[in-house]
Formats: C-alpha cells, sequence, structure tokens
C-alpha cells in the first residue's frame, strides 16, 4: 500500500483538480488561461526561428517568465543538442566571451542563446558583435586590439563568417531615447523579429509560475524526488503569500522547496519569513 501511494503522489494531478480549491479565484483561473495561451504563442514563435521563418529574436520580458526555459525545450524537441547545435550565454559575458561564442555557433542550423546578457547589451563593443551577427545580408564577425581578447582565441581567426542565428532573452526593455546605446539597440532590434512575454505584476509572474512548475516540471530537474502534492503546496503557499512578495521569480520556489525539506514540520512559517523579507 505504502508503495502504491508512492506512486501516486509521484503522478502529476489533473489540472481540473488542483484548480478546484478555492484559493484559485475565477479571476486567478482566467489569468492562468490566458497566461497559458501566451506561452504557446511564444512557444510557436521560437518553433519559427528554428525553423528558420525568421532570423534572429529578441524575446523580453520580466523575471520568472521562463524565457529562456522556453527557448531550450524548443531546441531539444527539435533534437539539437546543447553545446554541439546550440550554446547558452549567461549574465555577464564579455565581448571576448561574445566572439568566441559566435564563432563555435557559426555554422547553419547552429543558435546562440544570450540568456540575459544584459552588460553585452550595455557594452557599445558588443552591441556591434551582435549587429553584425544579426545582418540579415553579409555577417562578418571581427575583432581588433580593443576587444582585450588577447590569450583567448589562440586558434580563432582574427575575422569570420557568421551564418548562425541568434536568439536574446532580457529583462530589460528596449533602450529609448536617442544616445548612442539607443541607436545601437534599436539597430538590434531592427535586425531580429521581437516577442514580448510580458508579466505585468506578481500575479502575471504567478500564472507563468505556474505553468512552469506544473506544465514544464521546472523542480524535477533540482529535485527529482519532489512528489506532486509537495510540488502543488508551494504553489498554494505562493499564492497565499503574494502580497508579501516583493519581486516573484523562478527562485522562489525553489527557496521553498530547500526549506520544505530541510524543516518539513516547520517550513510554511519558516519559508513565510524568507518570502516576507526576500
Amino acid at each position: 500500500m505504502k508503495d502504491k501511494n508512492k506512486a501516486k503522489n509521484n503522478t502529476r494531478p489533473d489540472v481540473s483538480g488542483i484548480l478546484r480549491d478555492p484559493i484559485f479565484q475565477p479571476s486567478l483561473k482566467k489569468r492562468l488561461d490566458d497566461v497559458s495561451d501566451l506561452r504557446q504563442d511564444a512557444e510557436a514563435f521560437i518553433q519559427d526561428v528554428i525553423d528558420n521563418v525568421y532570423g534572429s529574436a529578441l524575446i523580453y520580458g520580466k523575471p520568472g517568465t521562463g524565457k529562456t526555459t522556453l527557448v531550450q525545450k524548443a531546441l531539444q524537441r527539435n533534437g539539437l543538442v546543447q553545446d554541439r547545435d546550440y550554446l547558452i550565454a549567461r549574465s555577464h559575458i564579455t565581448p571576448a566571451m561574445l566572439y568566441v561564442a559566435l564563432y563555435h555557433t557559426r555554422r547553419k542550423g547552429q543558435f546562440l542563446v544570450m540568456d540575459d546578457c544584459d552588460t553585452i547589451l550595455s557594452s557599445e563593443i558588443g552591441l556591434n558583435m551582435l549587429k553584425a551577427a544579426t545582418d540579415q545580408t553579409f555577417r562578418e564577425i571581427r575583432y581588433d586590439s580593443t576587444y582585450n581578447l588577447r590569450g583567448v582565441v589562440e586558434e580563432i581567426p582574427n575575422h569570420f563568417e557568421y551564418n548562425g542565428r541568434v536568439i536574446i532573452t532580457t529583462n530589460i526593455q528596449p533602450h529609448k531615447g536617442r544616445g548612442k546605446l539607443a541607436q545601437h539597440m534599436n539597430a538590434i532590434r531592427s535586425r531580429c523579429v521581437s516577442f514580448a512575454l510580458t508579466s505585468e505584476n506578481n500575479m502575471d509572474a504567478y500564472a507563468h509560475l505556474f505553468h512552469l512548475i506544473y506544465d514544464n516540471d521546472m523542480l524535477k530537474e533540482s529535485f527529482p524526488s519532489l512528489e506532486w502534492d509537495k510540488k502543488i503546496d508551494v504553489l498554494k503557499f505562493i499564492l497565499k503569500h503574494i502580497d508579501d512578495i516583493r519581486m516573484l521569480d523562478l527562485r522562489k520556489p525553489q527557496h521553498i522547496v530547500q526549506t520544505m525539506l530541510k524543516h518539513p514540520t516547520a517550513w510554511k512559517r519558516k519559508a513565510e519569513r524568507i518570502l516576507k523579507t526576500a
């Protein structure tokens, strides 16, 4: 009987049963439906990029919407292998690192996914490289001594033709104004097809998070033995305390589960303090 119960707990429950809980108000159910439609549109958009309907792409939205997760899942569904068919450049990438990443994704059918690389979007050198990489006519990437690449690219030529594609995910809104960086960013936007994965407030972010945990089983990678009833408890707990959270992002469920596993009888009290002080 114990093994049967364990198997049952590890089976994802039907979403309609979850939403029957009174904590999921009708207004939230509609928001979940709206976000589901948006995420389906995003998946279709990314598939069009992979199918070469579009060239390079710019996907922007607030933290917690799972932009890079959508991209990576789509690449994997198409049989593409990380570090062979695509690379993911994360966070504080430098111009030197960008040059190397572009070189290793230079072939047709390869992708460079730039995951919230906001620093490079604030760098004139980095934006110039991206402008070249996302140009739809002649895409020659080159470097000079100002890029500080000494010792990094000994086996890489100082220029090459780029035939891969770039997918940029970012938390920041496209630059506005007339400054030099704004002009460069506008040039990137003109070369990429854009998609906004919107999240206006915590409730929108929660709807995205619900789909990431329920549809994509986001918690499985970090907590492979976590049972589904615990995952649903996390979703309900976050919703109950949604007004206490300054900014809801993908790390909050991870922190709650860590607390749940460490303090199984007192996790709610301890996790509530974490949310209120985050």
